[in-house]
C-alpha cells in the first residue's frame, strides 16, 4: 500500500476509523515540525533563528509593507512600539514610548489596517493611533486626527445643553442639565462635545463706495505694470486694463439718443439700422473716442464713431511684495499668484453648508466669481472657483449662479474680478448700488465642535468655525464616540473608500463609515457618500469582533453570529444599507485572517477555525469549519491567542495557541486542501508576524520566551535545520493506520517499508516506527539520495500499521511518499 500525499495533515484521533474517506488517506496523526505542500509533500521546517532581545514584557508582533521591497517588522508593548527594517541584520530604525498619551492594555485583541504608508493600530483601550513613514524616511506614531469625527449619537437629546461664548474668541463655555447622566458631565480634556443648530440666512455685498475704498494702483494703457521697483503690502488693491479695443462704426440712418436710446444697450452694434461696423478705417484717428452711447448724443448719416471699450482686471495683495520678489520679464500681478489674488472681495467670507446663489440685476458691466475653501476664510487659503457670472459690454445680461455644498462645510466668497474701463479713473465703471449684486447664503445645520481643555472651558475646534454671539440651547448633541469613558474603536476595515471603524466598550455593535474618499470625515450630511453611524438590531449585545470588505459586500462576525452589509453596485447609501445574518456560529476576539477569497475566523471559546465567504451553490455566505477532521489542534493547546497568514511559496495560515505552540494549515480554497501541522521548540512562542520576501519565500517572525528570556526570532530559507542557542527539534510524521478491507484479509505478518525522499539528508537522522512501538533507526546508511529508499526491510504487520518518521539534527527531509 502506498501513500502519495499529506495534504490531509494531521486528523483528530476520533477519525482513526475513518478509513472510509478520502482525507483519511492523505492524513497524519501527527504532524510536527514539518511544512505540508498544497500538491501533498511534507518538508521539515526551518530553525528559528535568533535576531534580538525581544521588549520587556508582553508584545505582539505586527507587519508593515511600505512597497513590495521596502517591509518592517512593528513590535508593539503596552508603552513602547518598535519598527525595525524587515531585512537582515533587521535593525531597529524607530522606537516610540507611551505613557499619557497611549497605553495598550489588551495586546492580544489589538487590531490593525495598513492604508497605503499609514498603520492604523486599533484598541479599545486606547486612542485610534497612526505609524507612518514618509518619503524621507521619518517616521512617526501620532493619534489619528479626525476632520470630523465619528459621534456617539446622531439622534436629538432628551435634555438640553447650554452654550455661552466668553471673552476669548473661539472660547465656550457648556452647561449640562442638572438630571444629566454623570458619565455625560464630566468629560476627560481632549473630548470632543457636538453642538448644532440652524445658521440664519448671510449675504456678502459691499456698494460701490466701499469697493473703490482702500489703496488703489491702477496700471493703465502703456503702462509697465509690477517694476523692480514696486512694493505692495498687504490688502492693497491693483487694477490692470486689460481687453482695450477701438470700434469704429459708420451712422447710416440719423440716430437721436433721446428718442432711440435703449438703457442698457450702449454700443453702435446694438442698433443695427442706424450704425455699420467700418471696413475702412480711413478718417477715424481724428474722430474722438467715447466709451458708449448715451441719451444725449445725437449722430447724422455719414457720421463716423470711434467707441474705446475695455475692463479693468481687478487683483488683492495677499502676501507683501518687494522688489526682491521681482523677476524680469513679468509684470503684471498674475504673474506673482503667491502674492496677489485675482479680484476684488466683496463681503466677508460666508460659512455654508446648504444652497448658494449669486443674485445680480439690472444694467452693469464686468464679472464676479464665487469661491470656495475648506482651509480657513483667509485670501491666502486655496480657493476653487464654483461659478462666474459675466456681463459684456454692449451686451449685459445678468447671470444668476446657483450651487449647493451639502457634503461638506466650507467657506465660500465673492470676487469681483473686472469692471468696465472707463478711463484712467475708477471712479466710473463699477456696478451700480441698485443693481445689488451680492452672494446670498441660505441657512444651515452647523455642527459646532468643542474640545474640552484643561480648564474646563472648550475650545471651537470647527473645520469652519461660526461664532455665537449669544448662548445657544440646544437638544441636538453629541460626545464623539471614542473616549476614555465610553472605550475606543476596536476595529478599522477599508470599504468602497471609505474607512470603517467598529465596536466600542459602550456600542459594541456599532459601525461608523467615514465619507467616500474622505478618510478621516465623518461628518453626516444627506448626500449618498456621505458618513453612515449603523448599529445591529439582534436578539443580544454580541459584540462585532472582525470586518471584512469583499468587493461591494461588507462582511462582519459578532461573538453569536456572521453577518453581511450587501452592496447594491451603487455604493453604500443610509437610506439602502441593511445588515443580512447568514449564520450563527459565533466569533473569538482575535484578529481574522484574510486568506484568498475568504475570511478565517476562530469560534468563540477559540479552539476551531471557520473559513468564511461566499457559496455559488447557496447563493449566499456560508461558515464552513477547517477544523472538521483536526478539532483537537487547537482545542486541546487551550485555544488560539492569534494568527499570521504566509502566502510564498504557498498559503499557510498560522496561529499561536495558548501553551506556547503554533498550529499552521496548508489552505488552497480552490483544491480543497485544508491541512493541519503543529510547530514546538524548547520555550513558548507568544506571537507570530509574516513579511514578504521579494522571490523568496515569505519570513515568519517570531517572539519566542526561552528559558534565557524573551526572543525574537525568524525562519526564512537562510534559517538552518536547529532552532535559537544551538536547540536541536525533531520533526514528527506518523500516518494513519494502512488499513482496508483486502488487506485485513491479507493478515500479511510482515512487509518491507519504502520511502520517497526529495532531499539529500544524513540516514542518522532518521528514525522510524512501523508496527512495532519504538522508533529504531533505518536500514540505509550514509547520505539518503532522492528517491525510493528501503526504511525497513521486516516492517512488521497488522491491520492497524501505521508509519512513523523522526528527523533530527541540522538537515532537511522532505517526504512524498511512503509505500509497505
Amino acid at each position: 500500500m502506498k501513500r502519495l500525499a499529506f495534504n490531509g495533515g494531521e486528523i483528530s484521533p476520533a477519525m482513526a476509523l475513518r478509513a472510509d474517506m478520502d482525507v483519511y488517506a492523505r492524513s497524519c496523526s501527527e504532524l510536527t515540525n514539518f511544512d505540508v505542500a498544497a500538491t501533498g509533500g511534507i518538508s521539515r521546517r526551518r530553525g528559528m533563528r535568533h535576531v534580538d532581545e525581544a521588549m520587556e514584557g508582553y508584545s505582539r508582533l505586527i507587519p508593515y509593507t511600505y512597497s513590495g521591497e521596502i517591509v518592517y517588522l512593528v513590535e508593539l508593548s503596552a508603552n513602547r512600539l518598535q519598527v525595525r527594517d524587515g531585512h537582515s541584520p533587521f535593525d531597529v530604525v524607530a522606537a516610540f514610548d507611551g505613557g499619557e498619551d497611549w497605553s495598550y492594555s489588551d495586546l492580544d485583541r489589538v487590531t490593525w489596517l495598513q492604508i497605503n504608508s499609514l498603520l492604523l493600530i486599533c484598541s479599545s483601550s486606547c486612542p485610534l493611533m497612526q505609524l507612518k513613514m514618509d518619503a524621507g524616511g521619518q517616521w512617526s506614531f501620532v493619534p489619528y486626527e479626525f476632520k470630523c469625527p465619528p459621534w456617539q449619537t446622531s439622534d436629538l437629546r432628551d435634555r438640553e445643553v447650554t452654550v455661552k461664548p466668553t471673552d476669548g474668541g473661539g472660547i465656550y463655555s457648556v452647561e449640562f442639565d442638572a438630571e444629566e447622566e454623570e458619565d455625560e458631565t464630566d468629560p476627560d480634556a481632549g473630548d470632543l462635545l457636538r453642538a448644532s443648530y440652524y445658521t440664519t440666512r448671510a449675504e456678502a455685498f459691499e456698494t460701490s463706495s466701499q469697493l473703490r475704498g482702500g489703496d488703489w494702483f491702477t496700471f493703465g494703457p502703456g503702462s509697465s505694470g509690477i517694476t523692480s521697483a514696486s512694493s505692495h503690502a498687504v490688502g492693497d488693491r491693483l487694477a490692470v486694463a486689460s481687453d482695450l479695443v477701438h470700434e469704429c462704426f459708420v451712422c447710416i440712418a440719423d440716430w437721436q439718443g433721446v428718442s432711440d436710446f435703449t438703457q442698457g444697450c450702449s454700443s453702435p452694434a446694438n442698433y443695427k439700422e442706424n450704425f455699420l461696423r467700418a471696413e475702412d478705417l480711413t478718417g477715424f484717428d481724428d474722430v474722438d473716442a467715447i466709451f458708449e452711447l448715451s441719451s444725449g448724443q445725437t449722430y447724422k448719416r455719414g457720421d463716423k464713431v470711434r467707441i474705446k471699450s475695455g475692463y479693468w482686471s481687478l487683483y488683492t495683495c495677499i502676501r507683501e511684495f518687494s522688489p526682491e520678489d521681482y523677476v524680469a520679464g513679468y509684470s503684471s500681478p498674475a504673474d506673482y499668484s503667491s502674492h496677489f489674488v485675482r479680484g476684488c472681495p466683496v463681503g466677508d467670507a460666508l460659512p455654508c453648508k446648504g444652497t448658494w446663489k449669486f443674485y445680480c440685476s439690472g444694467t452693469w458691466y464686468g464679472s464676479y466669481e464665487v469661491r470656495r475653501s475648506y482651509d480657513s476664510g483667509d485670501h491666502t487659503a486655496s480657493w476653487e472657483t464654483l461659478g462666474e457670472s459675466i456681463s459684456y459690454i454692449g451686451s449685459p445680461e445678468n447671470n444668476i449662479v446657483t450651487g449647493t455644498e451639502e457634503k461638506e462645510e466650507c467657506f465660500l466668497r465673492l470676487y469681483l474680478t473686472s469692471i468696465r474701463y472707463k478711463g484712467a479713473s475708477l471712479a466710473a465703471g463699477w456696478p451700480p448700488d441698485e443693481c445689488s449684486n451680492r452672494l446670498i447664503v441660505s441657512a444651515y445645520k452647523h455642527d459646532m465642535l468643542l474640545r474640552v481643555a484643561a480648564d474646563g472651558f472648550y475650545q471651537d475646534r470647527s473645520a469652519v468655525p461660526v461664532q455665537l454671539s449669544s448662548p445657544l440651547v440646544t437638544d441636538d448633541w453629541s460626545w464623539g464616540a471614542f473616549n476614555s469613558r465610553y472605550g475606543y474603536a476596536s476595529l478599522a476595515e477599508l470599504h468602497e473608500s471609505r474607512l470603517v471603524l467598529a465596536s466600542t466598550a459602550r456600542q459594541p455593535q456599532t459601525i461608523w463609515m467615514s465619507r467616500v474618499d474622505d478618510l478621516d470625515n465623518f461628518d453626516d450630511s444627506e448626500t449618498d457618500d456621505s458618513s453612515l453611524m449603523l448599529t445591529m438590531s439582534t436578539s443580544t449585545q454580541a459584540a462585532i469582533c472582525w470586518l471584512y470588505s469583499r468587493g461591494d459586500d461588507f462582511l462582519l462576525g459578532t461573538e453569536d453570529g456572521e453577518w453581511v452589509i450587501p452592496g447594491n453596485g451603487s455604493g453604500l447609501a443610509a437610506k439602502t444599507a441593511r445588515i443580512v445574518n447568514y449564520g450563527r456560529t459565533g466569533s473569538a476576539h482575535i484578529p481574522v485572517i484574510q486568506a484568498q477569497d475568504r475570511v478565517l475566523y476562530c469560534e468563540r471559546g477559540s479552539g476551531r477555525v471557520y473559513q468564511y465567504g461566499y457559496n455559488d451553490e447557496m447563493r449566499g455566505y456560508r461558515s464552513e469549519d477547517l477544523t472538521i477532521f483536526a478539532d483537537h489542534i487547537a482545542k486541546d493547546a487551550g485555544g488560539i491567542v492569534s494568527g499570521t497568514l504566509q502566502r510564498k511559496p504557498c498559503c499557510v495560515a498560522s496561529f499561536v495557541l495558548a501553551d506556547g505552540t503554533m498550529a499552521l494549515m496548508t489552505y488552497n480554497t480552490f483544491h480543497n486542501v485544508n491541512a493541519w501541522h503543529r510547530y514546538v521548540t524548547e520555550g513558548r512562542i507568544e506571537s507570530a508576524c509574516v513579511l514578504p520576501n521579494g522571490n523568496n519565500a515569505d519570513r515568519m517572525f517570531l517572539l519566542v520566551n526561552r528559558e534565557g528570556g524573551r526572543r525574537l526570532e525568524v525562519m526564512d530559507e537562510d534559517s538552518p535545520y536547529f532552532d535559537s542557542d544551538g536547540l536541536d527539534y525533531v520533526s514528527t510524521m506518523e500516518t494513519t493506520a494502512f488499513s482496508s478491507m483486502e488487506y485485513n484479509e491479507r493478515k500479511a505478518p510482515s512487509s518491507v517499508m519504502h520511502a520517497y525522499i526529495a532531499t539529500d539528508t544524513p540516514a542518522d537522522n532518521i528514525a522510524v516506527a512501523t508496527a512495532k512501538t519504538e522508533y529504531v533507526g533505518i536500514s540505509y546508511t550514509g547520505v539518503i539520495r532522492p528517491g525510493w529508499v528501503q526504511m525497513v526491510a521486516n516492517a512488521g504487520w497488522s491491520d492497524r500499521t501505521r508509519i512513523g518518521i523522526k528527523v533530527k539534527g541540522d538537515a532537511p527531509f522532505s517526504l512524498l511518499a511512503v509505500q509497505l
